[in-house]
């Protein structure tokens, strides 16, 4: 049996052990990304790491891929034309509705695979809420936080603050994830000028705000993409996969079950 949610007939998911499998659902959003990097970046970026993600599980290992949401919250990209987004109430119920729904038929361990990070908060509220109603666990990969991290395999030569959305790292993946939709001839290198020169209001924090996408720049973007090769976009996605897979070992390990209160 394949590990594709839409190839699945109700009698299989009937017979599955529905408790210790683990539906991984992808997350994206539709957004401007600067002139150079297509609507689609999130998306393609998390769909182009959950079938890795599937390539590199061992066969036995029980996980359904759950289809992609192709739109997410990204209201802090409207000013640019193509973003589509939920209002924030409207995702979230959108999001708590397909968690009740898998709950309901027998799952309880989901997996938000998230490409984009303005829908993190969200989800963080979902996973909150289905665990203290039904004791399900809701976890979450997100893509921008692994990006982050001071372990990642590549060098990024960014000025240090500056390399966010659409600049050098989520270029060099979509150079892997749909290298054929990048316009690099039209990338634009920025700086977030407002943010620089703080200790502590900054654009990475500690204290932060609710900026919109001109906030960081004219063009949308935010540090210099320029730089973006696609050896650094397969040793990040590489990375970002390694890191799914070892966290869904333990997720598969972990139990699940809601300690009681002493």
């Amino acid at each position: 049996m394949g590990r594709d949610y839409q190839d699945m007939c109700w009698p299989d998911i009937e017979a599955m052990d529905r408790e210790k499998t683990i539906i991984l659902i992808p997350v994206g959003a539709t957004e401007q990304h600067g002139h150079h990097l297509p609507l689609g970046t999130d998306t393609l970026d998390a769909q182009c790491a959950a079938e890795r993600i599937l390539a590199q599980l061992e066969p036995e290992f029980k996980l359904l891929l759950f289809p992609m949401i192709p739109v997410g919250l990204s209201v802090e990209h409207m000013a640019y034309p193509g973003t589509v987004t939920f209002q924030a109430d409207t995702y979230y119920r959108m999001l708590k509705e397909i968690c009740d729904c898998l709950v309901r038929h027998g799952f309880r361990k989901l997996v938000f695979l998230n490409g984009h990070g303005g829908n993190s908060a969200t989800l963080n509220n979902v996973a909150y809420t289905v665990r203290s109603e039904t004791g399900a666990g809701v976890f979450i990969i997100d893509i921008s936080i692994l990006l982050a991290q001071p372990d990642k395999p590549v060098e990024v030569r960014t000025d240090p603050g500056c390399d966010s959305h659409a600049g050098e790292l989520e270029s060099a993946l979509v150079l892997v994830s749909r290298p054929e939709a990048v316009r690099m001839e039209r990338a634009v290198p920025t700086r977030p000028e407002k943010f620089l020169g703080n200790q502590v209001f900054t654009l990475e924090g500690p204290v932060g705000m609710g900026w919109l996408a001109n906030d960081l720049s004219a063009a949308g973007n935010c540090g210099n993409p320029t730089f973006a090769t696609k050896e650094q976009g397969e040793k990040m996605m590489a990375y970002i996969v390694e890191k799914a897979c070892t966290a869904l070992h333990e997720i598969a390990a972990w139990d699940a079950s809601v300690t009681p209160r002493a």
